[in-house]
């Protein structure tokens, strides 16, 4: 509990809703022209960082977009916070409820990726979590040792296909491929983080048939339930439905539907 607090207290510290006037002082400051595109109507919308060295480095990192008239949201966070990467992406969240461009996952990797050229700009060296990990894997043993920059930072990047997973406890691979049992399961599409909720009796050959019209596609949960729980799924969300079986949908709703669907399997 005492870790929420402090969570809460550092976003709500920290978050900002922008209005008109905070955004053209903020385009005064950029450099790279890229809010100005989104005030005069070239591109619909931006994201941005801005990087404070005082006793610790402090981040500002900002999405602005153009409606009828230009908005946005804020959040400054300390890059030394222990809770750095559950605050952004609490606010990732919030984009996605208040933006429809806007996907949790994908804008927080977005965020990530402007705070390492920031970092490296401003001469600290990165690297990402996932390449230690690759780099792990391939058995490679070695130091990193710092001569000329400021600091070394291992910037985190969020795997989407095995952070959903971990949602549902990596439960898409329960099913008997040699017993003819129904299955509900969901996939992600990777590149467009649109969520497939379907029905199957052989949930690995309908994803390889899926891949081979979609090759980012990948299965995420799956339990053994009857075609009626897909239908009442599908009409539970109906509303972020695209097309299809596709459903735009945050992390809210997948652990909604993780809780929907604890009494199967």
């Amino acid at each position: 509990m005492e870790e929420l607090k402090i969570i809460n207290d550092e976003f709500n510290n920290g978050y900002f809703e922008l209005n008109e006037e905070l955004i053209h002082l903020l385009n005064q400051d950029d450099l790279n022209g890229s809010i100005n595109n989104v005030l005069i109507g070239i591109n619909q919308e931006c994201f941005g960082i801005r990087l404070f060295e005082e006793e610790d480095i402090i981040i500002e990192l900002f999405y602005i977009t153009y409606k009828q008239k230009p908005e946005g949201d804020l959040i400054r966070i300390n890059l030394n916070s222990k809770f750095y990467a559950l605050i952004l992406l609490r606010f990732c969240s919030i984009l996605e409820m208040k933006y429809k461009l806007i996907k949790e996952i994908d804008t927080f990797n977005t965020f990530q990726k402007y705070l390492r050229t920031a970092l490296e700009k401003d001469k600290h060296f990165t690297i990402t979590n996932l390449e230690l990990k690759e780099w792990m894997e391939e058995g490679k043993e070695g130091t990193i040792i710092n001569t000329f920059y400021k600091s070394i930072k291992v910037i985190e990047m969020i795997p989407k296909v095995e952070f959903l997973r971990s949602i549902f406890n990596n439960n898409y691979n329960i099913f008997n491929a040699e017993h003819k049992s129904e299955y509900i399961y969901l996939m992600v599409n990777k590149e467009t983080s649109l969520i497939k909720i379907g029905f199957s009796k052989q949930p690995i050959f309908r994803e390889k048939t899926l891949q081979s019209k979609e090759p980012e596609i990948f299965r995420i949960a799956c339990w053994k339930a009857q075609r009626s729980v897909e239908t009442e799924l599908h009409r539970k969300y109906k509303e972020k439905r695209l097309r299809g079986e596709y459903f735009k949908l945050n992390l809210k709703d997948l652990h909604e539907i993780n809780r929907f669907m604890e009494n199967y399997n």
